[in-house]
């Protein structure tokens, strides 16, 4: 894939979801749960569609999503690319936003 792509929050039911199935596999202290929910979700759509065995992850939008959960988003915004952002853009103010958001993060207890 070229461009990554964020996919919806989860909903509530499917975050309660996830959150039981961890509880069992204890996903959070592997720091690979990006991994495990791209090979879970690739694996349900092949064994509900087997036609799409080895065809490209293009050809259907969840084998696509798994390729997106595989691979991590890119690094936030960094201080220089928020100062030369052209604020007069939506993608300007989305690099702002994106930079101000890092701020402040991990200094949390």
């Amino acid at each position: 894939m070229s461009k990554h792509e964020e996919f919806p929050e989860l909903t509530p039911e499917a975050k309660r979801a996830l959150r039981v199935a961890e509880s069992y596999l204890d996903l959070s202290k592997l720091g690979w749960r990006r991994l495990y929910l791209a090979a879970f979700l690739r694996e349900a759509v092949l064994q509900v569609f087997p036609g799409y065995r080895g065809l490209p992850s293009r050809s259907h939008s969840l084998l696509e999503m798994a390729d997106n959960l595989h691979s991590p988003p890119p690094p936030p915004p960094t201080l220089a690319e928020a100062r030369e952002a052209d604020l007069d853009t939506p993608e300007g103010k989305g690099v702002v936003r994106g930079f101000l958001a890092t701020l402040g993060k991990g200094l949390q207890p």
